[in-house]
């Protein structure tokens, strides 16, 4: 039984790993998507976790549902197999592991993913809902994302929205804005980085304030290599991240999202039951996953262990 449960992309990022002699990039074909990443982040972690989302027919279709397959830790329920193409996400690298991306999604299999399509069982069955507004991005994703979302507030979930924000695929910021400003009533934790709270909130300051004011009752910032700051309103606290030599930072903040929610899920306590120690444990827990997953290729491949944390958080 699964007990987080997420809806969204399932794609493909080619990564840039090596040149050829003329110094050409190589490409490696990886599995991604952030609600996929997280899944597999918190699944890997000891926490049951299930994907809602559509997987092509075609090659690279195949390639992604056999990799979660093979994978063997997440509910794989909610995945139905479509005839549209996949999407595809091109990694540019940056000198400090951080990167842009290179999207072709238009139509693709997880963004024609429909209403009548979403595995409610699961939505019953788990503690958590995960999705973010790159599903918003097309109308029948969209929709979708909409549905599951209402329909787990209405059962009582647990709703954790990454805003994940990726200009590239908006028509207009304003949007994007709309839509996610749409979904925030209906979220119980919001996860955004330090440049999405300043375009959604405001300012990295005031950001925490306008979410809650749509009833929000935890908000997650990640600063990158300057750590992360959670705020519920009473508490607030910016934990440092830990030195690594990043060098795919690609799906770091999922595993982030992923560590987050299964330490919450382990803790047995509601969002507004958490002290400043616990959430302080709680994002050194998260900092470290993130951490593990920027020092190593592959948003899933790099993914974080329970000994690796363990490990890492020792020394």
């Amino acid at each position: 039984m699964a007990k987080l449960c997420v809806l969204g992309e399932y794609l493909i990022d080619f990564t840039p790993q090596g040149l050829t002699e003329r110094g050409i990039p190589l490409y490696a074909q990886n599995p991604g998507g952030a609600p996929a990443n997280v899944a597999c982040a918190a699944a890997k972690l000891g926490t049951p976790a299930a994907v809602i989302t559509k997987v092509s027919n075609d090659q690279l279709g195949e390639f992604l549902y056999g990799y979660l397959k093979d994978l063997k830790v997440v509910d794989l329920r909610g995945v139905v197999r479509g005839d549209e193409h996949t999407g595809l996400a091109f990694v540019v690298l940056k000198e400090d592991g951080d990167r842009d991306f290179v999207f072709f999604r238009d139509k693709c299999a997880d963004a024609m993913l429909s209403k009548d399509e979403v595995n409610t069982e699961l939505l019953d069955e788990c503690n958590i809902f995960h999705f973010s507004s790159v599903s918003l991005v097309s109308e029948v994703s969209g929709e979708a994302t909409r549905y599951a979302a209402e329909y787990a507030k209405a059962k009582g979930k647990i709703i954790s929205f990454d805003i994940n924000y990726r200009g590239l695929l908006w028509d207009s910021e304003e949007r994007a804005k709309k839509e996610v400003d749409s979904m925030l009533p209906l979220a119980d934790i919001v996860k955004v980085s330090e440049e999405e709270a300043v375009l959604f909130g405001g300012s990295l300051e005031g950001a925490a304030e306008r979410f809650r004011s749509f009833g929000i009752k935890l908000v997650l910032i990640t600063l990158g290599a300057d750590g992360s700051i959670y705020d519920n309103g009473t508490a607030r606290n910016t934990i440092p991240s830990f030195k690594v030599k990043a060098i795919d930072a690609t799906g770091a903040g999922d595993n982030f999202m992923g560590a987050f929610l299964s330490w919450l899920d382990k803790c047995g306590k509601k969002i507004e039951e958490l002290s400043k120690e616990d959430l302080d444990e709680a994002l050194r827990y998260a900092n470290a996953a993130g951490g593990i997953c920027a020092s190593r290729y592959g948003a899933i491949d790099g993914q974080a262990t329970p000994e690796d944390i363990a490990a890492f958080l020792k020394e």
